[in-house]
């Protein structure tokens, strides 16, 4: 599709976000570097998510704001969204098409 899809309905395939809550430590930039690496042959959009003063915690404007962006940015699906941010019930929100949140951890001695 070319030019702007705010009014285009996506499919399935294509209404999905990925939120990577990145933990220090863990191997996160390689992580994301791959993230990025793939997303133009695979055909999807990667986002640093940057909260207010690098605060994980949203106030509730804060979340509600951020529910809005990601549900309604089409230009941005299907998207891999990363940055360090905590998990927020969209559901609370009366989202139906809720984003998947993944995360990676490893033992910090093991590095």
């Amino acid at each position: 599709m070319d030019g702007p899809r705010q009014d285009a309905t996506l499919d399935e395939e294509e209404d999905m976000v990925i939120i990577y809550n990145r933990v220090p430590k863990t191997a996160s930039t390689s992580f994301t570097n791959i993230a990025y690496d793939l997303c133009a042959k695979n055909k999807y959009h990667v986002l640093h998510i940057n909260t207010t003063k690098n605060n994980p915690v949203m106030s509730l404007q804060d979340q509600v704001r951020f529910v809005k962006n990601i549900t309604s940015w089409k230009e941005m699906k299907p998207g891999f969204y990363h940055g360090h941010v905590s998990y927020l019930d969209f559901a609370k929100f009366g989202v139906k098409k809720k984003p998947i949140y993944i995360n990676v951890i490893r033992d910090p001695i093991e590095r």
